[in-house]
This record gives C-alpha cells, structure tokens and sequence, in this order.
C-alpha cells in the first residue's frame, strides 16, 4: 500500500516529553503480536484475539505503527490504532479501521518504528527470509522471520507480589522450514544454578510456522519436594540462573538472569535511564494484554558456546570457601603407639536402649529415652555434661574426632568437646527428613545427612556437614532420581572423599563425589536382588550393602557389578554387618546359641560370589567366643566382638578380640570374661556398655597403642593382622603369674573357674556346629590358645582335671 511522504520526518525526530516519562511499547506484547504469515509474507503487527499496550502514552496521541527496509526512512506500509482509556501507566491499543498488511515478496533486513504523535517508541529489527520446496509439481514459497523473538525470554511474576505467587517463563517459538517434522514441536525447561536442577516446568508444544508464545510456570524439582515454586523460592539463593530449554529433547536455548541480595538483576535494557530510548524495555507487563500485571526480567539467550563456558563457570564458582578435603580425615595422632591395652570398667550407668559412640579417647552415650546425652574421656569417673544435653535425641547422634553432632527432632547440632562451644546449624541449611541413624552417619570428621526437601532452602536432599574447623560447612549434593522419602540409609568416606546413599523403594544405589553442587551417578541394583533397609558403607570405589534376600553384597563403583559376598543369609537380630579398610564381620543365625551368633571374618574386599561358609569361620577359645551380636572394626583393623543391644545384658555376652587369628576374651579385674553389648571402637580407644555386679548398665572401655603406620593409614602391620594382645587388666593389681607351684593362687583360681564356667554351652555349640567327635578337641584347642596367650600354659593339666568334658 502506498504511505504518505508526511511519515518520512517523523522517523527522524526522537524527543522526550518534558513532563513524563518517554512513551514506549510494551514490549513483550510487540513481539507477540508482530508476525509473517508463512505462506504469504505479509507482515501482521497483532496476533488474532490479541491486544498492544503502550507505557506512559500522554492522553490524546495517536498512535501509528510503520514499517520501513532496515536503514531507510521511506515507509512501506503504515497501521493507525486506536487507544482505550487508560488503565495506570499502560493503554490499550488495537488497530483502527481496515488490518494493514504489507507482504514481504522481497526477503530482507526490515524495521517496525511505533510512533506516539511525531516521536518514536519502539523499534523493532527483524529479518524475513524466504524458502521454496523441491516438489516441481506444487512448488511453493514460505516465508519465515528472524529477529528479536530468537534472542529474547523473560521471567513473569504477578503483581501484586506477595513472593507466594507462582513465577512463569515465557519465549517465542516457531517452525520455520519444509523439513520440521509436520507434528508439535515438544519443549521442556529446566531452571539450573550452579549446576543444580532448581526447576522444572510443564511440557510446552508449538506446531505453527507463525510466531508464538509459550509460558511455563515454575515448580520445584520431584526431587526437590515437587510443588509450585513460588517468588520467594526463585530468589532466594544469589547466583546466576540459567533457563536451558530443549526442544523434542535435543538442545535449544539457554538464558542467564541475576540474582542477588534477593532481588533478580533486570536486563540493562530495562533500566529507567537506558538510551537510546527506542530500545528501552519496560520491566512490566500491564494486565491489558496478559492475565494479570506482572513484573517481568528480560534475558538474552547465548549462543551454544558462551552458554557451555557461563554454566561450567557458574558451576566450578559454587561456594567452595573453608572446604579442605585434607582436614577431613579424622586420625589420633597423640596415642602412642606402644600404650598397653588397659580394660575400665566404670561406674557411669547408660542404657541398653540408647546411642553409643567413640572417638578419639571419648564415649558418649545416651542417659535417658528419648532423649539426654553426655560424655565421657578415658580416665573420667564421671560424665561430662553437653550444654541442654537433656534435649537432644539419646539415639541419635555421631562423634567425629573430639566433636560430637547432635540431634534434636529434624535439627542438628555441633559441640566442640575441647572449645565447649555448641554451633547450631540452621533449619533451612540442615533439616532431617527422617532422624534415625540410617539417615545421618559420619566418617573422619563428615557428617552426611538426608534432608527434607520442602524444608531447606535449596531443597537439595543430600548434605554433606564438614565439622573439621570452627564453623561447619555445608556441601550439598545435587538432587538424583529419587525424593527423600525414597532414602533407605547414607554411608560417607572421608578419607576418599565419596558418599554412597540406598534406595529400597527405587531399588537403587546412588554414589558421588564430595564436592558443592556433585553428580550422582545411579546404579540399577533391580536385578541384584534390590538393597534391603540395612546401613550402606562406602571405602574408596567398594560399597557393602544388604539386599532383600539379607546376603551382603559388595559393589565396585568401577565396574557397576554388584557380587554377592556371603550366601548365607545374615541374622536378622544383628545390625547386618560391620566393615572397615576392606575387612568385614558377618552374624548368620545358623549354629546360634541363644540369642548368641557365630562371627564370619573375611579380609578380603573384591570377594565373589561364593559357596555357603566363604570367609574364615572364627572358631572360639573359651566362654562363648566367637559368638555375640555386635562387632567394631578399628582404622588398624582390630576387631572386637560382644553381645547384641537389647533390654539386658546376658550372661555369656563376652566381649572378645581378635588377636593372631584367634577370638580372645578379655577378663575383668577379678579374672573373668567381661559381659557386655554393643561394642564401639575408633583407633586405640573401644568402649561397650557391661552389666555390673548390681545388674547395672555401665560404660566399660578400653585403651591401646596404634597398631599402624600413622603415614599411611592403609597400610597395617603383619598384612593387618593384630599383635597378641594381654587378655587381662594390664595394672599392677593384676600381676604376671609366677611359674608353676604345687598350689594355685586366687587369680588363678578365678582364671581357672572363668574357663569353665559355661564350658557344657560351648560343648553344645561345637557339637552343633562340628559334630560330637571334633567338640572336645575345638574346647581344647581354645583353651591352649587361650593359656598361652596369657601366660598361664601351667594350668592346662588343672583345667583337664576339673573340665566335665575330659574326666570322661
């Protein structure tokens, strides 16, 4: 259509009213209503159904939209709107009178101006481009445009803002070619920071060559909690934010905004003083053309390359401040290494039915149900009290070198034993989903955590707590395929840095490495017989877990395979297993005597899948060795065994250790075996709870030297072996016996009457376990081990005379 000359001087001037701010268009209604029809290249400046807005338009302006070539005054077609009564700052306009359309035969550069009276508003740069098919019986021509629509999103959120509303991304999409699938184009969008997968969206689809419009509104990840993500959760973390869109799963487009102080940075195209002033985009979106007035955030999209280097950027700069994996590792460095085993037994009472762990020279314990917690040192006669230490949870609870993390209900807690200082770590930082024992658990000085995911603010699931300095520091992982009430239990490795968490109901183990914001890697165990609710430990590229068929199983992160280690089922009445630098103790209930398991030791840690009694059998030596309940492994590889937790101490419960191969008791101050549960070790230091002479539950432990090289904490003397170690209290009540006299002395004695005194039990056990033929000889065998490792060889041929067993 022809334009009057008139129009040519008004694209020249640009002036601002003096009184008001500048007019413009609003611009996001500009681009989705600006089009070329694909089929006949006529230039369109609304959408069908669809509504302009200007911004700041004085009263009585017409309003006329022109369309020229790029870089030429000469108007091509020109379209007069009519403007509604203002509505605020924004006016509604829609065409006046007949649609003027311009087709663009001719491919080319090509500009809209938006004109208020003589003075310009808006302008928009754009391209069309023309296509023929290759079919020479219907040839035909589209017509497609490039512009601002490829380079432009923006964030929406409805005002008024209560930081409760739902946020929406919103693009412009559209076919443009022959050879695009004729069906819907799928796109889906993610919302990442630093990596992380912070939002996700509803599936949008366009099918036309005509641009339009798609919007997404936020929700949070399933991971995450799923849910609406509201303004709040969408600025409440600083950091830059990318949109990655994918279009039928392939890459499409990436766009960064800024948020920081809690405020999102608008694009520097939206400031109030940007010029030139035809350029300006206004951050809001006036209702008239939407659903509702919003604030918007206008984002550039990048090219592939700029958006592979910002988010790799943006991913390595997450916070990584007072993070040092090399004070991770927890080591006593002060034992030395020749301190001789010495046995306590204490008068501070605890429970059977609460927490107990060691560290560097200390237990701590609970001292009532549910809750109440204190501490003790070796050479304590009394508990050491934690600040509100009747407040947190009696079961749950971790000790890292002298620290001790605490819980009460979903918080946790840091006390610094030798500073006396209690650092609360925030709700939103750390919240528990679930506070029990499978769902926090430590290594070193790590502690790793599984946290409800509606709760905390990043809404990350696995958190790893580094209390090695004074404040701790925080490290999430970043969220995998399972919500946290999928978590089963979480193991962590501090001196390799790695963390391992199970999923019964995804019948899945998920590992990673420990650092801000790290991939988990998912293994598929479905077909291994799934992973049952026992706890999972995680030494270097090995993992031991239980499956649902209660064999243990070992998983080499290397090569995705996980072997079954035993087949024999493990005890249901035990804790499953105990495992520590590759060496693993196992209960089966098979040849049990009572509540009493018998104990199968393997040292080695690619085990595969073997016949029924793999692993060396631990035959006892004395009273009830080589049964129990519960095992501790020490980082030198020193193994302890005693009995199971449970409302009571049991006689024949003994607590024994491993020493040149052979299960030793170890004997209280009068010379007998020591009844106890729940043994707990770290490094030259073990601890359990022992029933007293007045049927009490106290604290008894023990200390010793190290057994390994300290610079090199994995490599243990004698292939790992432990040095024989005395099994009685090495103090000076309790003196070396003297040669072989005629009579015995009291400790003697009372060694001699320990030996017997549940002999017709282990008689029943071994003939359970080897038949009636080799029993007698196992008894002897165990008590010559027994006597030559305490020096009494003597009293062999006294045993033999007062033994039921041998008389006959």
């Amino acid at each position: 259509m022809r334009a009057t000359a008139v129009l040519i001087p008004l694209l020249i001037a640009s002036s601002a009213l003096a009184q008001q701010p500048s007019p413009v268009m609003e611009y996001a209604s500009v681009l989705t209503g600006l089009r070329v029809r694909h089929k006949t290249g006529v230039i369109e400046f609304e959408e069908p159904n669809h509504a302009l807005a200007t911004v700041f338009l004085p009263s009585n302006t017409p309003v006329v939209a022109v369309i020229t070539k790029k870089g030429s005054n000469t108007p091509l077609a020109q379209q007069a709107f009519g403007v509604s009564q203002a509505s605020g700052a924004f006016n509604r306009i829609s065409r006046r009178g007949a649609l003027a359309q311009y087709a663009a035969k001719a491919p080319g550069d090509y500009t809209v101006h938006y004109l208020a009276g003589r003075q310009i508003m808006s302008s928009i740069d754009f391209t069309i481009e023309a296509e023929k098919n290759d079919d020479l019986f219907q040839p035909k021509t589209h017509y497609y445009v490039k512009g601002p629509w490829d380079t432009w999103a923006y964030m929406y959120a409805p005002l008024p803002d209560s930081g409760n509303t739902q946020p929406e991304f919103r693009m412009w999409v559209h076919k443009r070619s022959f050879a695009d699938a004729p069906g819907a184009d799928q796109y889906d969008i993610e919302l990442v920071l630093n990596g992380d997968v912070v939002g996700v969206a509803s599936t949008g689809f366009n099918s036309t060559k005509e641009v339009q419009q798609l919007r997404f509104a936020w929700n949070h990840p399933e991971s995450k909690g799923g849910r609406a993500m509201s303004v709040k959760d969408l600025t409440g973390t600083n950091g830059t934010y990318f949109v990655v869109a994918k279009k039928n799963g392939a890459p499409f487009g990436v766009w960064p905004f800024e948020v920081k102080d809690g405020q999102p940075k608008l694009h520097a195209r939206q400031a109030n003083a940007f010029q030139p002033r035809a350029n300006y985009i206004v951050p809001r979106v006036s209702g008239i053309t939407d659903s509702a007035p919003g604030m918007v955030v206008f984002m550039e999209r990048l090219t592939p390359s700029q958006a592979k280097a910002a988010m790799a950027s943006a991913s390595s700069s997450a916070s990584t401040a007072d993070i040092d994996p090399a004070r991770w590792v927890w080591m006593p460095r002060s034992i030395d290494p020749n301190r001789g085993f010495q046995f306590n037994v204490t008068n501070v009472e605890t429970r059977t039915d609460t927490g107990f762990a060691v560290g560097e020279d200390m237990v701590v314990f609970g001292t009532g149900f549910p809750n109440g917690v204190k501490y003790m040192l070796a050479g304590d006669t009394q508990p050491r009290e934690i600040p509100a230490g009747e407040t947190f949870s009696s079961k749950v609870f971790c000790v890292c070198g002298r620290k001790i993390v605490l819980t009460k209900r979903n918080r946790v807690f840091v006390f610094d034993t030798q500073s006396e200082q209690m650092v609360e770590i925030a709700e939103d930082d750390i919240s528990l989903y679930n506070p029990s024992k499978a769902q926090i658990n430590s290594d070193g000085y790590l502690v790793a955590t599984v946290n409800k995911a509606l709760t905390v603010k990043d809404r990350t699931i696995v958190k790893v707590i580094d209390v090695s300095g004074d404040q701790p520091v925080i490290i999430p992982i970043k969220n995998a395929n399972y919500t946290d009430a999928d978590v089963t239990s979480i193991g962590v490795d501090s001196e390799n840095g790695g963390i391992i968490v199970s999923s019964r109901s995804k019948k899945l183990v998920a590992a990673a490495k420990i650092a801000p914001l790290a991939d988990q890697y998912l293994y598929d165990v479905s077909e291994y017989r799934g992973v049952a609710s026992f706890p999972i430990v995680i030494e270097r590229d090995d993992v031991t877990y239980v499956d649902e068929d209660w064999n243990v199983r070992r998983l080499d992160l290397t090569t995705k395979s996980p072997k079954a280690i035993t087949q024999q089922k493990i005890a249901r009445s035990s804790d499953g297993f105990w495992v520590r630098k590759g060496r693993l103790v196992t209960f089966s209930s098979e040849g049990k005597v009572g509540s009493r398991l018998p104990a199968v030791l393997s040292d080695s840690s690619d085990a595969p899948q073997a016949a029924p009694g793999t692993g060396t059998d631990i035959p006892g030596t004395s009273a009830k060795l080589g049964l129990g309940g519960s095992a501790a492994i020490a980082l030198d590889k020193t193994v302890f065994l005693a009995g199971t937790a449970g409302d009571s101490i049991g006689t024949g419960e003994r607590l024994q250790i491993l020493g040149d191969d052979q299960w030793q008791p170890i004997l209280g101050t009068n010379g007998k075996p020591v009844w106890g549960s729940e043994v707990v070790t770290s490094m030259g230091f073990m601890a359990l709870k022992v029933r007293n002479a007045d049927g009490k539950t106290v604290i008894g432990y023990a200390t010793y030297g190290q057994r390994i090289d300290m610079t090199d904490v994995n490599r243990a003397t004698d292939n790992g072996k432990v040095k024989t170690m005395p099994t009685t209290q090495s103090t000076p009540s309790v003196p070396r016996t003297e040669p072989k006299t005629t009579s015995l002395n009291e400790i003697d004695k009372a060694f001699i009457e320990a030996m017997l005194e549940s002999e017709s039990d282990i008689i029943a056990a071994y003939t359970t376990a080897f038949g009636e033929d080799v029993a007698k000889q196992k008894l002897l065998e165990g008590w010559k081990a027994t006597l030559k490792n305490s020096d009494k060889t003597h009293l062999l041929d006294e045993l033999k005379k007062r033994s039921k067993s041998f008389k006959n």
